[in-house]
C-alpha cells in the first residue's frame, strides 16, 4: 500500500510540472555559515513516512501538538538514519540523528544511498512525523536537500569543512 502511495504522488508530481529549482547557496562557505549543523557520517536506514507540512505553524509541547492542525495537510518524505562519526558545527549529543529531505529531482531532496559516507550541512528540521515513536522523537531531527554543498564524501571535501571549522572557532 505504501509503495503504491509513493507512486501515486510520483505521477502526480510529474504531470503537474514540479521540478527542483535551485537558489541554494552560491559557495560552500555561505551555506557552512547558515547550515545549523555539519557533520560526516553513514546512512544506515532509509524510511519513506508521512509528515504534516509545515506552511502552518505549530508547537509540540510535552508530546501535544497545539496549534491549526486542520489546516494542516500531510506529506510524504524520506526520513534517513544516519550515524555520525565527525561533528563539525552545531551540538549533537548522540551519535544517530534522522535527516529528513523531500523526494529527488522532483522536490529538490538529496538522493542519500543506505552504506554510504556524506558530508551534511543541514537545519534543524521543524516537521512533525505522524506516528512517530517515542525514540523518533526523542532523536535530533535535521532537515537538508540537493540545492546545497551536502555530498558524498571524499578527503578532499572533508578538508575543506575542516578548515571551515577551524576558521569559525578561531573567530569566536
Amino acid at each position: 500500500m505504501r509503495s503504491f502511495l509513493v507512486f501515486i504522488s510520483f505521477l502526480i508530481n510529474t504531470f503537474i510540472g514540479y521540478s527542483c529549482s535551485c537558489y541554494g547557496p552560491e559557495t560552500v562557505e555561505v551555506d557552512f555559515e547558515k547550515s545549523d549543523y555539519v557533520f560526516e557520517g553513514t546512512i544506515t536506514a532509509h524510511e519513506i513516512v508521512w509528515v504534516m507540512d509545515t506552511l502552518y505553524p505549530i508547537t509540540v509541547t510535552n508530546g501535544l501538538v497545539k496549534g491549526d492542525i486542520h489546516k494542516r495537510d500531510s506529506v510524504l518524505t524520506n526520513r534517513y538514519t544516519l550515524e555520525i562519526q565527525k561533528t563539525y558545527k552545531g551540538k549533537i549529543h548522540r551519535k544517530i540523528v534522522f535527516i529528513y529531505s523531500d523526494f529527488p529531482s522532483l522536490e529538490c531532496g538529496f538522493p542519500f544511498i543506505k552504506g554510504q559516507k556524506y558530508i551534511v550541512l543541514a537545519s534543524k528540521n521543524i516537521y512533525v512525523e505522524w506516528g512517530a515513536s517515542k525514540e523518533i522523537e526523542k532523536r535530533l531531527k535535521v532537515g537538508t536537500s540537493d540545492c546545497g554543498f551536502t555530498s558524498l564524501y571524499t578527503a578532499e571535501k572533508s578538508n575543506i569543512i575542516k578548515q571551515l571549522s577551524r576558521k569559525k572557532k578561531r573567530l569566536k
